[in-house]
């Protein structure tokens, strides 16, 4: 890999992540405050991150096996946030029928 290679995709796994976070918070926030805007703004940034994976795919620097833990990860904060935010309302439902 060319030193040009490595630090382009650095920068494209650096923003992967990043976005991702960025989707999850904007995710979790929207939701709290039951805000369609920031729920859209999270799901611009999983647009964004889908966009840097497939970029990402498409480049030939990454081995196979990096190429299938970026679809798994891709495919798991697609997944995760709206499965923690169910468990999270079913739990604290839960609590608040326990309250007299």
């Amino acid at each position: 890999m060319k030193p040009e290679e490595l630090l382009f995709s650095s920068l494209l796994l650096a923003l992967f992540a990043l976005a991702g976070g960025a989707y999850g918070s904007f995710f979790a926030v929207g939701k709290l405050n039951r805000s369609r805007r920031l729920l859209l703004v999270g799901r611009c940034f999983f647009g964004l991150q889908a966009l840097v994976c497939l970029l990402l795919l498409r480049t030939g620097s990454l081995h196979l096996g990096w190429k299938i833990f970026l679809l798994a990860g891709l495919i798991g904060y697609a997944v995760l946030p709206p499965l923690a935010w169910a468990g999270l309302e079913r739990l604290h439902g839960k609590e608040d029928e326990k309250r007299p």
